[in-house]
């Protein structure tokens, strides 16, 4: 399927002026609500996919993804920004949660920052894992195929915020640990690496 084609019907359910249009092309019931507007999006992205779907039938619905375009491009720029703003949030608050015990001789702080990485990093595998279950046991019920890349679309995007929130701040908290026992003063001075380490730990 072309990429526009896929993202149209993924975001059908956010687009309530195609809902008719979509609907009369297959000949189904127009949806009611977001979820039944999720419904048919699955179901006409496993024709499609399946080739059940005649080819004036998949023209016509390029046709009216494609005056959707521009909005299209605009809802996958958003949660493109929301889901980089939400990894830069979770990185600063991990750090500033790990870095609130580094000048601390609590042995219970010092452990903590450390924990939160290790949770973080069992938290992405267990994710991983259960998703890679659950679309097998999905595979097995034969869930439907546009249905199924559906859901596995939505579990990579959000594997990807998580992930990228715990390669971020294990980069970052481990690189300015290992210039802070190197050079333990660059901290207290007042410049941009100063800064930074101030920022970082």
């Amino acid at each position: 399927m072309a990429p526009l084609l896929t993202a149209g019907l993924s975001l059908l359910p956010q687009l309530p002026k195609m809902w008719g249009a979509v609907a009369g092309i297959f000949g189904k019931k127009v949806p009611e609500s977001v979820e039944s507007a999720g419904k048919l999006a699955g179901e006409v992205m496993g024709l499609v996919q399946d080739g059940r779907a005649t080819p004036e039938q998949t023209v016509m619905l390029e046709a009216r993804i494609m005056e959707h375009k521009e909005t299209i491009l605009k809802i996958q720029n958003e949660q493109a920004e929301i889901a980089r703003q939400s990894r830069k949030d979770q990185m600063s608050t991990t750090v500033q949660l790990m870095g609130q015990g580094l000048s601390s001789q609590d042995t219970y702080v010092a452990r903590t920052r450390p924990k939160i990485l290790r949770d973080l990093f069992a938290a992405c595998v267990i994710y991983s894992l259960v998703c890679t279950i659950l679309i097998a046991i999905m595979a097995v019920l034969k869930v439907p195929k546009g249905t199924l890349d559906t859901i596995i679309s939505l579990m990579q995007w959000f594997g990807a915020a998580e992930w990228g929130t715990f390669t971020t701040a294990f980069v970052g908290y481990t690189t300015a640990r290992s210039v802070d026992k190197r050079s333990p003063e660059l901290k207290d001075k007042n410049n941009m690496i100063g800064k930074l380490l101030k920022t970082a730990l």
